[in-house]
Formats: C-alpha cells, sequence, structure tokens
C-alpha cells in the first residue's frame, strides 16, 4: 500500500489465513475436494510454501515449489528444515522442487541470466538433500532443473510439469459394451 512500510517474513500470519479463512470459504461455496489440496508457488511463493511444508506438511496433499527463495534470510529454511526434523519422524507430503538451470552463479559466464549473487540451484538442492536425508517414509519428492530457464522464465513450465506431476491423467473410461 502506498505510504505504508514494506512489511516481509509474515508467512506464518498467511498459513493461518489460507487455513482458518480462505479454505473454509472455498470449501462452503464451491464443489471442491478439499483432500486434495496443492500448492503452487514461485519464487517468494515457493518460500511460503516451503514455510508451509516446514510447519504444518499435512495443509496441503502436494507442494509444487518453484524456485524457491531458500536464500532469504540467511537461508533460514534450511535451519526450519533441521528444526522439523529434530522433533519429527515422518512428514507426509508429496514435494515437487524445480527451478531453472540459470539460476546460479557463473561467474566466468558474460550471460546475463546468471544469478550475480544467490546460487538458487544449490540452495534448492541442499534442501532436497535435507529432506531426503531424513527418509520419512511419508515423503516423496521429485526434483528437476529446467534447461535454459531463468528465474523470469521457468514458472510456466515449472507450473506445468508440476501440475501434470500433482494431477497425472487418467485413462478414459471405457464404454460400456452394448
Amino acid at each position: 500500500m502506498p505510504g505504508r512500510p514494506v512489511v516481509h517474513g509474515e508467512a506464518e500470519a498467511y498459513r493461518r489465513f489460507i487455513a482458518d479463512e480462505v479454505f473454509p470459504l472455498v470449501a462452503e461455496h464451491y464443489r471442491v475436494d478439499m483432500n486434495r489440496k496443492i500448492f503452487a508457488g514461485h519464487s517468494y511463493g515457493g518460500l511460503l510454501g516451503a514455510h508451509i511444508l516446514l510447519t504444518e506438511p499435512t495443509m496441503f496433499e502436494r507442494y509444487i515449489l518453484s524456485s524457491p527463495s531458500l536464500w532469504y534470510d540467511d537461508r533460514v529454511m534450511l535451519a526450519r528444515e533441521r528444526a522439523y526434523a529434530a522433533v519429527h519422524t515422518d512428514m507426509r507430503a508429496d514435494v515437487f522442487l524445480s527451478i531453472g538451470s540459470f539460476e546460479t552463479v557463473n561467474p566466468s559466464s558474460a550471460n546475463k541470466r546468471y544469478h550475480r549473487n544467490n546460487d538458487m540451484v544449490r540452495d534448492l538442492r541442499k534442501f532436497e538433500a535435507q529432506l531426503r536425508s531424513r527418509r520419512y517414509p511419508g515423503l516423496r519428492i521429485d526434483s528437476n532443473v529446467i534447461d535454459d530457464e531463468d528465474h523470469l522464465t521457468v514458472y510456466p513450465s515449472a507450473i506445468t510439469r508440476g501440475l501434470m506431476w500433482a494431477l497425472p491423467a487418467q485413462p478414459p473410461l471405457s464404454a460400456p459394451m452394448q
């Protein structure tokens, strides 16, 4: 809002808003299956998804995290993942991680699509490795680096791949025999 200071770090308030206000409104007014909720977020939206995953993993059944800004606040989500692991033995969620191949630092390249400061590919791989190392029985992770994409161009491909992963095609129903 014009004239107001920018506020950062309100992920928990936003998670509660979704759980306490958005979900009940959607369930009341639309024909939806609230047992098949999918979170999809890119950049800061992917960071919010990581927060929800590490706070209340069953809030969504599937998480599509595209280029999550895991560098934010000195990589706080990596620390939160360690804190989650210290007190939990399972994480019931399906997680799809994706990022563009240019979302890394490559000082030897003149290509401006590479990041200058944040190696987001490295951060995503570390987050994935930490989650996998826990061997949570209820956690399924799929991850990919999408070639020839940067932070601004990767989202359409990431969301398409993520939705195809989250909502696999069902075989057509065969017509009844006459």
